[in-house]
């Protein structure tokens, strides 16, 4: 039998183009590991696994080869036998640990034709027993791997303690072709063509980052353009690593107060925080960029479909220093209600308009940070397991296309919020990341708890410079 072959989507091209440009499959893999303080049934677990592939379609999708014109297409094979193994890590230290897991998570999914996902069960040390997941990211975006991992839960407590079975997922195919026929809609795409178009208008951006100038006036010199606004992204190297910081759970709270009273979304007080400290970082310049990435998960066929659906587009606002903070997250707030208008439109296209527009040179960009706001936590229902302590660990694949990219998620069992940074180490260390949270932190409490300051009086405030 045949399997149906399908084109990839906006959100696959997307990382099929970074994956081209990069030359591995190493940049597209997502590591995570999910572990409860309790005994684990691995005999069950895997049972549970087994049939998650079974009714998640996505967890099926494989690759074809390149064609002659060098294009890929994907298709789902009706049964797979997932790759899971296991593994009893009592004995080793946390940063052994570590180190396995981010190697673990180094080693993608070359090969067309194959599976693009595998699981290892694990025992870890002082009685925490859970899985370790190495996913393609053209398969899963983080939304719906947690969807993947609270459905499973469901599955194990169903067999476990008789708790009612969870419901099965959207049809990923059903899907797929929704999002397939919506990207082909010529009206739909003249409407988010002209929205960039109109606001491409408002004149030429200029890179930021956390590094000053540096990098701006570098490849001014390189490319012989004293007047260029953009930077060169990294290609090689593209070594990359990960640091991870917790909000703790009262000031986390103090946040979502704070959303809650001035209706804004979590999301847009992030970016105006991570605008801010740009600002702040390049000697109170106004004009800053972001990239900001939306999961598109609005309905109930988006959520539990699994796949990857993120989008990503450029996050311009231009915030005068006698603004308030507040004043700043209502601008992007109203420029962020535009974007999810047109959130369907492909983002390979928005990139072409900005070089089409500005004449930027090839491999350059305006943004010198990116933002995911993850705001699905992991957790299970079950009674049986709410009071088990849970713990969840993303892991670096050691590969990175962007110079600095945050990714927000509540931590477990309402624990506060967890920041994920990925960075390019050719031009960053822990050092700078560290730094760069403090300076977040400060400006979060600053621009939260006193209202009345001004950017300028906030930058006054910052205790060091980076």
């Amino acid at each position: 039998m045949t399997n149906t072959l399908f084109p990839l989507t906006s959100s696959q091209r997307m990382l099929q183009q970074a994956l081209e440009e990069f030359g591995t499959a190493q940049i597209l893999t997502i590591g995570v590991c999910i572990s409860l303080h309790a005994p684990v049934d691995f005999s069950l677990l895997e049972k549970c696994l087994k049939e998650e592939v079974r009714r998640l379609e996505c967890l099926r999708v494989q690759f074809t080869p390149p064609n002659r014109d060098g294009g890929i297409r994907q298709y789902i094979v009706p049964e797979s036998s997932p790759d899971i193994t296991y593994e009893n890590l009592k004995d080793k230290s946390a940063p052994e640990i570590k180190v396995l897991m981010n190697h673990w998570s180094t080693l993608g999914f070359d090969e067309a034709d194959s599976p693009l996902l595998r699981f290892v069960m694990v025992s870890l040390p002082g009685g925490w027993n859970g899985l370790y997941l190495c996913i393609d990211h053209r398969i899963m975006d983080s939304c719906g791997l947690i969807f993947m991992m609270n459905d499973t839960f469901q599955l194990y407590c169903h067999y476990l303690y008789g708790s009612p079975a969870p419901d099965m997922p959207a049809c990923y195919e059903e899907v797929l072709q929704s999002d397939l026929r919506r990207e082909q809609d010529p009206l739909r795409r003249e409407r988010d063509s002209a929205f960039w178009r109109q606001l491409l208008s408002a004149g030429e951006p200029i890179y930021t980052d956390i590094g000053g100038s540096r990098k701006l006036m570098q490849s001014r010199i390189s490319h012989g353009l004293p007047g260029l606004r953009a930077a060169d992204r990294i290609i090689q190297p593209m070594d990359g690593d990960m640091e991870k910081f917790t909000l703790p759970k009262k000031e986390a709270a103090r946040l979502e107060a704070y959303c809650r009273k001035h209706s804004v979304s979590m999301a847009n007080l992030l970016l105006m925080a991570m605008r801010t400290a740009l600002s702040f970082a390049n000697d109170g310049e106004p004009d800053i960029s972001l990239r900001n990435y939306v999961s598109r998960r609005s309905s109930r066929q988006s959520r539990t479909c699994g796949g990857c659906r993120i989008h990503c587009y450029p996050c311009r606002t231009v915030v005068l220093p006698e603004a308030t903070f507040l004043d700043g997250i209502r601008q992007i707030k109203a420029y962020q209600n535009g974007i999810y208008r047109h959130a369907d439109f492909d983002p390979e296209q928005v990139n072409a308009l900005f070089a089409d527009t500005f004449g930027m040179p090839p491999l350059t960009t305006y943004e010198g940070a990116a933002l995911t706001c993850q705001p699905l936590p992991l957790s299970s229902p079950n009674p049986f397991l709410k009071h088990i302590p849970l713990n969840i660990e993303w892991f670096s694949s050691r590969a990175d296309i962007q110079k600095l990219y945050l990714t927000v998620m509540q931590a477990p069992q309402n624990r506060g919020l967890d920041f994920y940074f990925k960075y390019q180490t050719a031009e960053l260390d822990r050092a700078d990341i560290t730094r760069f949270y403090e300076v977040l932190s400060e400006i979060l409490t600053l621009g939260t708890q006193k209202e009345s300051l001004s950017l300028s009086s906030i930058f006054s405030r910052i205790s060091a410079p980076f």
